[in-house]
């Protein structure tokens, strides 16, 4: 038992000091000693055992108060990428975008490619280059329009990529592990992360593409909140909220309308706290009048929290970033990092 203790201490005070030093990228002995509240001796000897590992590297000496200069250690995030595409509709046409980040969270590489019908194939010649490009890509992380469960596609707008013959093609051509994720629900993600303070509640996200149906996501508090099987959101079940296939995507009036009744759908089911809404079909001044609409209906008494983005970009590239970073780590340190 004492043998086990010690040894969860011993990963306990790497855990701390790795994360201190992504954070830092670089510091000092008492530097992280201050940081971490751990001794310096604990330090001395978790940086010798991540040096010889190599994810630390001295790199010279900073000056100190009064004494000798004290030595200074790198972390070396750049030796470890995660590999993030994700397909949404822009201008009605699929754009598939690639990027690759490091440890440290840092963007190294970029591309993309505007693709017709996706397939599992489809993506070969992104990664291709990616892989060549930059070395120590270790995880992958795809965001799709469908409904996901593990390694699985269960439902997709674009149907040959459902099933499980995607992930174990990338297993097997590229040898890192898999993360599949629902496009909303990686925006709504990445939406509550760039929320200020404290984010009580539910968050719901509703992605109104022009080519497919709408399709929900909800987190709770900075959370994603998938639900069962990955079902929350998938619209397509239901019967009655079927008209935006239909509907005139021109017409600006059907459109708010229409966004309004799906809508009313989610606050009088889910209660969410505040809501986005994203897709490029929207015009200036469809929040207020999405939101009158919405508020008639209950009386004004709801008090609709509401936005609309026409670009979902960039909340999709900080959701997805953040999933794929937590897969890497999980990668490369196991359970233990989760664990703190």
């Amino acid at each position: 038992m004492k043998a086990a203790n010690t040894m969860q201490v011993r990963q306990h005070n790497k855990t701390v000091i790795r994360q201190a030093m992504l954070c830092l990228r670089q510091a000092t002995r008492p530097q992280l000693a201050q940081t971490t509240g751990l001794s310096q001796v604990t330090v001395s000897a978790v940086l010798a055992e991540l040096m010889e590992k190599g994810e630390v590297e001295s790199c010279g000496s900073v000056p100190s108060e009064g004494g000798r200069p004290s030595a200074c250690y790198r972390y070396r995030g750049e030796r470890h990428n995660a590999g993030v595409l994700y397909t949404y509709q822009m201008e009605g046409r699929t754009l598939v975008q690639l990027e690759v980040f490091d440890l440290f969270g840092d963007r190294v590489d970029r591309d993309s490619q505007f693709l017709g019908d996706l397939r599992p194939e489809s993506f070969d010649a992104l990664l291709d280059a990616a892989f060549q490009e930059t070395p120590g890509i270790r995880t992958l992380a795809l965001g799709v329009p469908g409904q996901v469960e593990g390694d699985k596609i269960l439902f997709c707008d674009h149907r040959a990529l459902a099933g499980d013959s995607l992930s174990r093609r990338w297993k097997g051509r590229y040898h890192v592990p898999v993360l599949l994720e629902n496009d909303i629900n990686a925006a709504v993600l990445g939406y509550v992360q760039g929320l200020p303070g404290e984010v009580a509640g539910l968050t719901a996200g509703i992605y109104f593409p022009g080519r497919f149906g709408p399709g929900m996501g909800l987190a709770l508090g900075r959370s994603p909140w998938p639900g069962r099987q990955g079902f929350v959101g998938e619209f397509h079940y239901l019967c009655g909220l079927d008209q935006w296939n239909g509907m005139d995507h021109g017409n600006p009036a059907a459109v708010e309308e229409t966004a309004a009744r799906y809508l009313r759908a989610v606050c009088v089911m889910a209660g969410p706290e505040r809501v986005v809404l994203y897709g490029d079909i929207f015009r200036p001044g469809s929040e207020e009048a999405i939101r009158q609409k919405v508020e008639r209906t209950f009386y004004n008494a709801y008090g609709l929290q509401l936005e609309v983005r026409r670009d979902m970009g960039p909340d999709y590239s900080a959701g997805m970033k953040a999933l794929a970073l937590r897969q890497l780590k999980h990668t490369l340190f196991g359970t233990a990092w989760e664990e703190e």
